[in-house]
């Protein structure tokens, strides 16, 4: 599904140059499960709680393409190589029209609040740091993908469409630092019960979808659509 749609609906949309651009995917039917974003790795579906995205409550078959791994192979156009940030995965349910997501994965050491900051490559590219670079990296994606019509129609059949940025802190702060940070994402992730918590973005909500940011390890739960 996802994985024909990449070759050919969006490679001639696109006007992609097809040598050796080809999409990955993989379906999974297991009820719980971790993601990973490593390097060399086009899909790294993992044991619960050994990733830094879980999903729990599946009871049905899930295809997961390897966007991040496509968009890089792409070469020409330039416009579309240079110009559009790409997200990690993309996921759908593949027997019901209940989940499409668009995934980003991301982490930091120590400290939460290292997720915002600035982002510099001899000039500020991300002055919210890698949640803003996350947002962007999604909305691009979400919007090359809705260029294509085939890939609109087949997106706009799912009654869960959400953009997801998903991240882990890795190992201990500096005592004190991040309590009042961590104690507001608390709050706002709790709003949203075990799906993260529901951020404003116009540019995503704008073609239908919602854009959610989860903390590794609480769970997504594909139970609700």
């Amino acid at each position: 599904m996802i994985k024909e749609l990449l070759d050919n609906q969006f490679v001639a949309h696109h006007g992609v140059t097809t040598r050796g651009v080809s999409a990955v995917a993989q379906n999974t039917h297991l009820p719980a499960f971790d993601l990973d974003n490593e390097e060399g790795v086009p899909i790294a579906i993992k044991p619960l709680h050994e990733g830094k995205l879980t999903f729990t409550d599946n009871n049905e078959t899930l295809e997961i393409a390897a966007y991040d791994h496509f968009f890089k192979q792409i070469k020409k156009p330039r416009s579309l190589a240079e110009g559009t940030k790409h997200c990690d995965y993309l996921m759908c349910s593949t027997h019901s029209h209940r989940h499409f997501l668009l995934i980003e994965i991301t982490s930091t050491q120590g400290d939460v609040k290292n997720l915002t900051k600035p982002i510099t490559q001899g000039r500020v590219e991300y002055g919210g740091g890698k949640f803003e670079k996350a947002q962007t990296q999604l909305s691009d994606s979400l919007i090359a993908l809705l260029q294509v019509p085939a890939i609109d129609a087949f997106i706009a059949q799912f009654r869960s469409r959400v953009c997801l940025m998903a991240y882990a802190v890795t190992g201990k702060p500096a005592v004190g630092t991040a309590r009042p940070f961590n104690r507001y994402l608390s709050i706002e992730a709790a709003e949203a019960g075990n799906n993260g918590a529901i951020i404003a973005c116009p540019a995503i909500e704008r073609h239908g979808f919602s854009y959610r940011r989860i903390a590794h390890p609480a769970p997504y739960s594909l139970l609700t659509d």
